[in-house]
C-alpha cells in the first residue's frame, strides 16, 4: 500500500511516536491494494487525522492512534503515566470528528457522498470491554493491540457491508481532495534554453558530434 508523505525522520527515534511509526510501517509494507495519508488536515478548522486510509474496493477509514494504557473510571477517561493515573479527554469524540472531516472534504471537493469508518486504535492495550462499549455507543470502532492492523481493518470493514467502496480512481481523487499537495505536479528540472535569432541567407549544419564538442570546448569537426 502506498502512503504519503514520508514518515518524518526526526520522529523515527521519538518514543512518543513509536506506535505511529509501527502503524506507518505496517501500512507501507502491506500488499493490500489501497492508499493512505499520514496526518492529513482536510481544512483549517478540521481535526487532524492520524491516518486516512483507503482500502480499494473495500472501505474508507479514518484511524486515530492512542498509545499507552487508558481506562474509564466513574465515567471519566484516565491515562496511565509514571506519576499514576491521570484524567484525560475522551479520544472517542476526536476520532468521530476526524472521520466526519474526511467525509465532508470529499463531499465538498468532489460533490459525492462517502462512507467513512471511524476507528480508534489502542496499540499498547489488550481488549477493554468498557472502552469498547463506550466507543460503539458513539459509532466508533475500536481495535486493541498493534499486530496485523491492515488485516483487522479489512475484517472490520467487511462487517459494515459498504454499498459503494472506493475504486482506484476514486481513491486518487479523494486523497487529493483531502491533501491538495498530492495534486501539485513536481517542478521540472531546469533545462538548457535554445535561443534562435533571425539571420538571412545562412545555412548551418550541426552534427551531434559538433554539439558534444561544443559542450567540451573542442573545435567543430571539419
Amino acid at each position: 500500500m502506498d502512503i504519503f508523505p514520508e514518515f518524518p525522520p526526526g520522529r523515527m527515534k521519538d518514543p512518543k511516536r513509536r506506535a505511529e511509526k509501527e502503524i506507518y510501517q505496517q501500512l507501507s509494507q502491506s500488499a493490500a491494494p489501497g492508499f493512505a495519508l499520514y496526518e492529513p488536515k482536510p481544512s483549517i478548522r478540521a481535526p487532524q487525522i492520524d491516518y486516512a486510509i483507503w482500502l480499494e474496493r473495500v472501505a474508507r477509514i479514518a484511524l486515530q492512534c492512542k498509545g499507552g494504557v487508558s481506562k474509564i473510571e466513574q465515567g471519566e477517561w484516565h491515562l496511565r503515566t509514571p506519576a499514576g493515573w491521570q484524567r484525560k479527554p475522551s479520544p472517542v469524540d476526536p476520532t468521530w470528528d476526524s472521520a466526519m472531516a474526511m467525509r465532508e472534504a470529499i463531499e465538498r471537493q468532489l460533490g459525492r457522498g462517502a462512507y467513512v469508518i471511524a476507528v480508534l486504535l489502542f496499540p499498547d492495550m489488550e481488549h477493554d470491554p468498557v472502552i469498547h462499549e463506550r466507543a460503539l455507543e458513539q459509532n466508533v470502532e475500536v481495535l486493541f493491540g498493534g499486530e496485523d492492523i491492515v488485516g483487522r481493518l479489512l475484517e472490520l470493514a467487511d462487517g459494515h457491508h459498504i454499498k459503494y467502496p472506493p475504486s482506484a480512481l476514486q481513491i486518487r481523487q479523494e486523497a487529493e481532495a483531502i491533501m491538495p499537495a498530492l495534486a501539485q505536479p513536481p517542478q521540472a528540472d531546469p533545462v538548457p534554453r535554445i535561443v534562435i535569432q533571425h539571420a538571412e541567407n545562412v545555412n548551418v549544419y550541426v552534427t551531434p558530434e559538433d554539439i558534444q564538442a561544443g559542450l567540451l570546448g573542442l573545435p567543430p569537426t571539419e
